[in-house]
């Protein structure tokens, strides 16, 4: 989620547009794959 994030500060700074949205697809794309992960990683194993 970090990652997504940095990379979004990154790319506006880098190229002075804050309006991108191709950065922000790839920005919540990171994001979503971030929150699902962290979801995984707290559920507990049924048996």
């Amino acid at each position: 989620m970090l990652g997504s994030v940095l990379f979004y500060f990154y790319w506006k700074i880098t190229s002075t547009a804050w309006i991108d949205p191709g950065v922000y697809s790839w920005s919540i794309a990171m994001m979503a794959v971030g929150l699902v992960l962290r979801m995984l990683a707290s559920l507990e194993q049924e048996e």
